[in-house]
């Protein structure tokens, strides 16, 4: 199993009995040590699969683990088999999250059919808040709202405690968002909703609160894997330390000169301070990089050595010194892409043709000024991104139909469908059930068969409505 791993890696598979922080740069073969690693707890050391927790940050990068490690273990062991690696938790932190809060959230007083909102659904749970509630339009637009939002909840900082902080700081918009952020939280449990943040903000207030539960979950996790960790937030470090401080042993991989998203709440100090917590802590060093030459290493390491808070490590490889860089400073984006484009050329003429030439940019709308000038050129190029398929209007309608099967109480989705496709319920009639929802203080759902048994709205209106409800009732 060690038989493909470097010193270093080997070290860190084989250390597991004490935490063991894996300072792994990039190209340097983490996830062969991580699932490695997986196999080898299982393989040699005896722990079952459902023993071991190991979180990642996308679902793309989960799956790709549980891929390896089955491919370490699958061809020994049925995949209905107990000990099938089928039963790990290779996950993402909101997938895990999610999956014991599927079991759990009863205990602190949501229901276990819960409905997920994504960012969209925040923004426009955010929007209706504002407009239902005649609040002041805030200073800032909805984006802002929901970002201060988030970022409140990976620290832990309630709706009041918000409010307090804009009142200390003389902060209009901060005592805003607070007051919507305490309106956000009661119509989330209205809804029986969560938010993104909530999945892991509500697993830890659970494991805070029920003792029982949390020792449970302690005992199931004997051992704890994080990758990416220098882009673990307050919250993510937070459940990580509560279950690791049962009987289970650490090891968490991650590169500080990688940490790129503290503007979404990753704090460098998880990884720098991550000895301070776990006492005994042992590091090992991944500096053999596999992807890249020399020149191009000894030039990146040229910028990250000037980090004020940093790891000392410095990455080397067998690939030799390889080319050159090349660097060029253009005036302005047109002269950028007129020598980008001249570059492609150039390589398309030495090397007979587009094969292995990609084209970075950091934000979607400089894709437009590039295009102009390939289209111009008439090079074939082709866009990765765009509209993600669960974000189209019409996969969103249909899973919203979805979620009103499962939670009955979820605003957002019945809002969504009650005219899709047509069915001549208008915004007039919206806003009457949403007045009556405020002044009597009920669920949208509810005011609406209460506006429907007093005959407060009117016809057509209010017999097609009873006609959505009938044909709900019967989905």
């Amino acid at each position: 199993m060690t038989d493909t791993l470097n010193p270093k890696q080997k070290e860190a598979l084989i250390e597991i009995d004490r935490p063991v922080l894996i300072l792994a740069g990039a190209g340097s073969g983490k996830t062969r040590v991580i699932t490695h690693k997986i196999a080898y707890l299982i393989k040699e050391k005896g722990y079952a699969p459902w023993n071991i927790l190991a979180v990642t940050f996308t679902n793309k990068a989960a799956r790709e683990m549980r891929e390896r490690v089955f491919s370490f273990l699958g061809t020994e062991q049925d995949r209905n088999h107990p000990y099938s690696p089928q039963n790990l938790w290779v996950t993402t932190f909101h997938s895990a999250c999610g999956r014991i809060l599927r079991r759990e959230i009863s205990k602190i007083g949501f229901k276990t059919n819960f409905t997920i909102y994504d960012s969209d659904d925040s923004k426009k749970l955010v929007k209706e808040i504002i407009k239902i509630n005649k609040l002041p339009a805030p200073s800032e637009n909805v984006y802002h709202i929901t970002s201060y939002i988030s970022k409140a909840k990976n620290l832990f900082e309630s709706p009041d405690h918000v409010i307090q902080t804009g009142i200390n700081e003389d902060n209009q918009f901060v005592q805003q968002v607070g007051q919507i952020y305490k309106l956000y939280e009661k119509k989330l449990f209205e809804n029986n909703a969560l938010d993104f943040d909530d999945l892991i903000l509500k697993t830890i207030v659970l494991f805070e609160k029920e003792k029982e539960t949390l020792a449970y979950y302690r005992d199931l996790f004997r051992y704890i894997m994080v990758d990416e960790f220098q882009d673990t937030n307050h919250s993510q470090y937070r459940l990580i330390k509560l279950l690791a401080e049962g009987k289970a042993q650490i090891s968490v991989v991650g590169d500080d000169d990688q940490s790129i998203y503290s503007w979404r709440g990753a704090d460098i100090s998880n990884i720098i301070d991550f000895g301070n917590d776990f006492k005994d802590c042992h590091v090992v060093k991944l500096e053999q990089n596999y992807r890249s030459t020399n020149h191009i290493l000894n030039a990146a390491h040229s910028v990250v050595q000037r980090n004020e808070r940093r790891l000392k490590k410095e990455l080397w490889s067998k690939k030799g010194p390889g080319e050159k860089l090349k660097y060029f400073g253009a005036k302005d984006d047109r002269s950028e892409v007129e020598r980008v484009v001249s570059e492609v050329i150039n390589i398309y003429e030495t090397e007979n043709g587009f094969k292995g030439i990609a084209l970075f940019y950091r934000m979607n709308y400089q894709s437009r000024i590039l295009e102009e000038y390939l289209r111009r050129e008439s090079i074939p190029y082709r866009i990765f991104g765009g509209i993600k398929f669960y974000e189209r209007m019409e996969v969103k309608d249909i899973l919203a139909y979805l979620i009103l099967m499962v939670n009955e109480r979820d605003t957002l989705a019945f809002k969504r469908v009650i005219n899709v496709p047509k069915r001549g319920i208008g915004a007039t009639t919206l806003q009457k059930i949403d007045t009556i929802a405020l002044e009597l203080g009920l669920p949208f759902q509810e005011a609406a068969i209460y506006c429907i048994d007093n005959k407060m709205i009117r016809n057509p209106a209010r017999d097609k409505l009873i006609a959505f409800f009938d044909w709900l009732n019967n989905f």
